[in-house]
């Protein structure tokens, strides 16, 4: 695996979505792996005391930077490796074939969080349908 082409692919991977954006993410070059793993530091231990959306937010990733590497090419595989100790979930290997997806980077670029601008408040019949029901 050509793992300078995989770096120069990264920013694609960093659109991946996360828990409250928190992008928790770490890469670890290795001679023959890119292992995955993640930041303390970027996790939400009150909001997610089980760390499933941390598990969530990897995961998702995982399948951004699997597309990515597969449109450009780049034969990659997933080995799960979970070891909490090490904060790493598993690695992106060479494969004898490129992830198959039907995804592709366009897709990732496309991917959106933001739901558009914020307007000066609510809808004055949405309010007024709520307070009637209130009551």
């Amino acid at each position: 695996m050509d793992l300078a082409a995989f770096r120069g692919l990264e920013p694609l991977c960093w659109r991946a979505p996360s828990a409250h954006n928190t992008q928790p993410w770490r890469l670890r070059y290795e001679r023959w792996a890119v292992t995955v793993g993640w930041d303390p530091a970027d996790t939400l231990p009150a909001g997610d005391p089980t760390g499933r959306d941390l598990r969530l937010s990897l995961g998702a990733f995982v399948e951004t930077c699997l597309i990515v590497a597969a449109d450009a090419g780049l034969r990659l595989d997933w080995v799960a490796d979970h070891d909490a100790a090490d904060r790493r979930v598993g690695r992106l290997r060479p494969a004898r074939r490129p992830y198959r997806t039907p995804f592709r980077t366009a897709d990732v670029w496309d991917r959106r969080t933001d739901r558009g601008r914020f307007t000066d408040g609510p809808d004055a019949g949405v309010v007024a349908a709520d307070r009637k029901s209130v009551v």
